[in-house]
């Protein structure tokens, strides 16, 4: 069997990408072949020469048309992997295929769309901090008959029409031995006894500018969260480090210098194993790989997010009754930077977007959690996860169950099959 995988992060997302490439991953283990079309911005995540692939937007003088023409003729695949269909559309829609995104569909080759939204459960659009909802997506989605929805962060069951098909994010991934762990900490100059908090930082979570896809608040939101999480890990002992990979946000520069490492994007061997030796990866996106990559390789992951509407001074008391106080610092920060709409995916928002996501979802029990202007519980979550044994056994008890549900789903070449058998396709 021979797929053809669409891999089009819309804002070079390498968080997409790993989904799609972990996919092909599980499958070529299941004897299926695998060829990527994909873009300048993530080609760096195909150079090693495991999958054959082709840039859809290398040369401007050939459209998007002409390029899946030439590559449709040369793999003739037995069915095409939409990863994800909310890229694919909208890389389409973003490059001389607005008039028809879904042309690919006139070669009669099946299409296999990866949702990670449960896409049939929303209303088809964003809310957006400091805009509401956007415009609507396509709604194509729902008149294709398979799903392949990643857990997570999807649901383990199939959803309401059945169109479901949950597997595995990704194969298990080892969890730091000794030796791996120990040459890390040796490579920033951390001892046994320091603690390291890891930090992924996305380009889109750092807008410098309004643009189309962005808003005032998306940008301010990018500048000034970053200053309450130096506040809070500022208040977690002197043995705890902390790294970045990816861009450093400025307030960064008020955390000890001697304690942050920073790194730029790396090759995935490498972040697995970085991933793999923190004592915690911290995430303000509900959806970020990352987060799940941590929770199902067994290290920790917390997850600070907002649900308050501030808009002005009234709205901060009302923050502060919920919450059972604000810290000055953290009352100081909302009457300067509001207006602040709620988000589970800093800064862009997508609060009641994910909520049917949210609902009855066991990844969440797996996740530490925290209100952003909880002082309080975001430092004491983070130091109990850090420091104290009964904390973080507890969090572990909670990821290990989760993950026992996740192992429990069909292998992912099985998951294959069935999707290509419920199209009334032949899988061998």
């Amino acid at each position: 069997m021979k797929l053809l995988h669409f891999a089009l992060p819309v804002l070079g997302g390498y968080g997409e990408t790993f989904v799609g490439r972990s996919l092909a991953d599980q499958l070529t283990a299941g004897g299926v072949q695998n060829h990527f079309v994909t873009t300048q911005a993530v080609e760096s995540l195909f150079g090693e020469g495991v999958y054959p692939y082709d840039v859809i937007d290398a040369d401007p003088e050939r459209s998007v048309h002409e390029v899946v023409e030439r590559v449709m003729t040369e793999v003739r695949p037995d069915a095409i992997v939409l990863a994800d269909y909310t890229n694919y559309w909208g890389h389409m829609v973003r490059n001389n295929a607005a008039e028809d995104p879904w042309f690919i569909e006139k070669y009669g080759v099946p299409l296999l769309p990866i949702d990670m939204w449960e896409w049939e459960n929303t209303r088809f659009a964003y809310d957006f901090c400091g805009r509401g909802w956007g415009r609507e997506y396509d709604r194509h989605i729902l008149d294709m008959d398979v799903h392949l929805r990643p857990v997570p962060v999807a649901h383990v069951d199939p959803g309401p029409s059945g169109k479901g098909y949950p597997y595995r994010l990704t194969a298990p991934e080892p969890a730091a031995d000794e030796r791996t762990r120990a040459a890390i900490f040796a490579e920033f100059g951390l001892s046994p006894e320091d603690r390291l908090v890891m930090i992924p930082v996305s380009g889109w979570q750092q807008p410098k500018e309004v643009t189309r896809q962005t808003t005032d608040m998306m940008v301010r939101l990018g500048e000034r969260v970053p200053e309450l999480l130096v506040h809070y890990l500022n208040q977690l002992p002197d043995r705890t480090h902390v790294l970045i990979v990816g861009p450093v946000p400025e307030p960064f520069a008020k955390f000890p210098a001697d304690r942050l490492h920073v790194l730029g994007p790396c090759a995935p061997d490498r972040y697995q194993r970085l991933l793999a030796s923190a004592d915690l990866l911290l995430s303000l996106s509900m959806s970020a790989v990352t987060l799940a990559r941590a929770v199902l390789m067994g290290t920790p992951g917390m997850l600070l997010t907002n649900r308050f509407t501030v808009t002005g001074r009234d709205e901060v008391s009302e923050v502060d009754r919920a919450l059972g106080g604000l810290s000055p610092v953290v009352r100081s920060w909302l009457e300067e930077v509001a207006p602040v709409d709620p988000f589970l995916h800093w800064p862009k928002g997508l609060f009641h977007f994910v909520e049917a996501l949210t609902k009855d979802n066991g990844y969440l029990s797996a996740l530490a959690r925290a209100e952003l202007f909880d002082e309080t519980a975001a430092v004491e979550t983070m130091h109990g996860i850090l420091y104290e044994p009964a904390a973080r056994e507890k969090l572990a008890e909670a990821q290990s169950a989760y993950v026992r549900a996740v192992d429990a789903l069909p292998s992912t070449p099985d998951v294959l099959r069935a999707a290509m058998t419920k199209l009334g396709l032949k899988t061998s």
